[in-house]
């Protein structure tokens, strides 16, 4: 059985599932950063964090019903 790794295609570049994993570890604690930023100015509507490649993070998160 062969290991084929898996490919995120992004807008310019091609990243591995261990750095879109990587990203999403050490970008999980930005939520207890945007609590409080959201919380004391009333003018964010959201707060956007973007990495390289392509995670998108949005605070708070979009809610359906």
């Amino acid at each position: 059985m062969t290991y084929m790794r898996l490919l995120f295609m992004c807008w310019y570049q091609i990243v591995t599932v261990e750095a879109v994993r990587e990203e999403l570890y050490l970008s999980s604690s930005m939520d207890d950063i945007f609590i409080p930023v959201y919380a004391n100015d009333p003018n964010l509507a959201r707060i956007y964090i973007g990495t390289e490649s392509g995670i998108l993070r949005v605070y708070p998160g979009f809610f359906r019903n």
